[in-house]
């Protein structure tokens, strides 16, 4: 089945990273289809005012208009022309370029949402730890505000397509999973790795207790959390054969959370090579994909793709 996916590029290195890895994804996913996509900058409203009134300042205008669309189509075409040089097949690959209308993510988000997109691919903008933290406006906002489309955000330079889903039993979970096997399916070698982190009391529970409060409270946890798993494993093959997921691609493994979630997951995706993310944008509590987990997530990750299902 036809995948699209929509690319947001602009002149960035952070962008031309983010190509990359949709370049590397492609070989993972079968039948898939791009729109690289730019929103040009605004207009100065005096300017726009002006134009209405004055002839000058409408030439000033149309010939500022049609520089910022040769830059835009400029910009694009270096980006198809790098998809290409890395084995996308340019028959898969369009380049849309728009004036800026209502704010640079609801102008991606409206486009996305017309097709509607499988994907929207955005660059985490920011080279500091300070920058990192905030991310950029646009990434953020896509991030908080799509409803349907899961949003793919792109740190640094990520050379491996090995995918990891990080899940906790929730429903957004299965919703992570039942996207990343539809993406997925159509390419029988492509395998998918599911990790579940088992949660600590202290994720629950931010005030001091005592031991014995803390044991009981922890055997509570521990049987609420198998019996949750053991419903998602169940729920999971449903998912698996509507998509054609064969359930053999699909590796399961629990780890205990001796440290947060977001650190746990990162630190297995690191140790083993993973350099794709999924996971819901929220969950069942505030221990595993909540937003909290999810923006933790976003913030810490490095050289890694981080696909957040709404």
């Amino acid at each position: 089945m036809k995948k699209k996916i929509l690319v947001a590029v602009d002149h960035s290195l952070q962008a031309l990273q983010a190509i990359d890895y949709v370049a590397l994804m492609d070989r993972a996913i079968a039948h898939s289809h791009y729109t690289l996509f730019h929103v040009q900058p605004a207009l100065s409203q005096y300017l726009t005012d002006e134009a209405q009134r004055k002839q000058k300042a409408r030439k000033v205008l149309e010939k500022t208009m049609a520089a910022n669309d040769a830059k835009a189509r400029g910009i694009l075409e270096s980006a198809a022309q790098r998809m290409v040089r890395k084995g996308v097949d340019a028959k898969r690959i369009e380049t849309v370029t728009v004036p800026v209308d209502i704010g640079v993510a609801n102008d991606i988000l409206a486009v996305g949402n017309a097709k509607p997109y499988d994907a929207i691919v955005v660059a985490r903008r920011g080279v500091s730890s300070i920058q990192k933290w905030f991310m950029g406006s646009v990434t953020a906002n896509l991030v908080e505000h799509s409803g349907i489309i899961p949003i793919v955000v792109v740190d640094g330079v990520v050379s491996s397509d090995k995918i990891l889903l990080a899940v906790d039993g929730s429903s957004p979970a299965l919703r992570a999973l039942d996207h990343v096997t539809f993406m997925l399916s159509g390419h029988p070698k492509t395998d998918l790795q599911v990790l579940h982190v088992r949660p600590r009391i202290q994720d629950y529970c931010e005030i001091d207790i005592t031991a014995e409060m803390a044991q009981d409270a922890e055997t509570v946890l521990i049987s609420d959390n198998q019996h949750c798993m053991a419903d998602f494993r169940t729920q999971a093959q449903t998912v698996l054969k509507k998509n054609g997921f064969s359930d053999d691609r699909l590796h399961w493994e629990t780890i205990d959370g001796k440290l947060a979630a977001a650190r746990s997951i990162l630190d297995y995706a690191a140790r083993n090579g993973y350099g794709t993310v999924v996971m819901g944008r929220s969950g069942r509590s505030k221990s595993m994909f909540t937003g909290s987990v999810s923006r933790r997530l976003l913030h810490k990750a490095e050289e890694t793709a981080l696909w957040v299902v709404p």
